[in-house]
């Protein structure tokens, strides 16, 4: 929902500031690798670039974009040229064996950066998607998909060589969410419990708030809280279409089994926790806000 708002934002900056085609630069910079490449073919074009590759590929896939498996390539001292090293480490990102994810750590990244966003993140976006955030010299190559699920504010934990991170896989809505409170009250508590926050007015009575890397149903996410007249009363969760039956079967295990089924809405928890279909999130609702919200969304299936 607002999230697109979001999106939107950040393609007017790109539209009057410059065109820039990641997809060419994404080539250029790492021997003709192309999104949705396969693991091996990628391997093969960057392996000579690199002082050492590593391959990891956990049991259990968690990454959103992936249905059935996940597998990240690890790169070392990526070189363009001989001599000389562009990224001290570089994190190909596969779902289901199709690259969907850069993130490169290194001195490039200066090269390559222009027109800030917010804190630190310079945002692109033309055939693929480019972040950069020159304070961490670090830059994110993401698809459309890797968009929606904001993959620039996660941080890739097989950097570190054999790291075993588990994420909390429950879909119990964070604590620090506190229906019917104030922004003030809550944007200190988001800030101890968040990757970063930005902070959005829509008229005089609607501000979101974006926190994000939340860690939720088993990933770091973002979640979109929303006040109206000063009180918090919703949330969107971003999530992706291909974990939506992980995701679904995280609301199972917390709130039981759906109580009501259409075909772009599962609804739990007494109709304040809705798994969407049509466009991959989970929304959640106070309960003072929970008669409208089930008009609505009956009414709809009547049309």
């Amino acid at each position: 929902m607002l999230n697109r708002l979001f999106i939107k934002s950040i393609l007017l900056i790109i539209i009057y500031s410059y065109c820039f085609n990641a997809n060419a630069q994404i080539s250029a910079i790492f021997k003709g690798v192309k999104m949705k490449d396969p693991l091996q073919t990628v391997k093969d074009k960057v392996m000579a670039h690199c002082s050492s590759v590593q391959v990891f590929a956990p049991n259990r896939p968690s990454f959103p974009l992936a249905k059935q498996k996940e597998a990240h390539l690890i790169c070392k001292n990526y070189q363009m040229s001989k001599g000389k090293v562009a990224f001290q480490e570089v994190a190909f990102v596969f779902a289901d064996d199709q690259l969907c994810l850069i993130e490169a750590r290194g001195s490039l990244t200066k090269r390559i950066a222009f027109n800030e966003f917010y804190k630190g993140y310079k945002f692109f976006i033309y055939a693929d998607k480019m972040v950069v955030n020159e304070a961490k010299k670090t830059v994110w190559f993401i698809t459309d998909e890797g968009a929606h699920t904001n993959l620039f504010a996660w941080t890739n934990p097989y950097f570190i060589a054999k790291n075993t991170k588990e994420y909390n896989p429950s879909a119990r809505v964070p604590a620090m969410f506190t229906f019917g409170k104030s922004p003030e009250a809550l944007k200190p508590i988001f800030e101890k419990n968040t990757s970063f926050l930005n902070t959005q007015t829509f008229g005089k009575d609607r501000v979101q708030i974006n926190c994000f890397g939340v860690e939720y149903a088993g990933f770091p996410r973002k979640v979109e809280a929303v006040f109206n007249k000063g009180k918090l009363y919703l949330l969107w969760i971003l999530t992706a279409k291909q974990e939506e039956d992980r995701v679904r079967q995280a609301l199972i295990k917390t709130y039981g089994k759906a109580i009501y089924q259409d075909q772009n809405w599962e609804v739990f928890n007494d109709w304040q926790v809705m798994l969407r279909k049509d466009k991959p999130e989970v929304l959640v609702i106070s309960k003072d806000k929970v008669p409208e919200y089930k008009k609505r969304l009956l009414e709809a299936k009547k049309k």
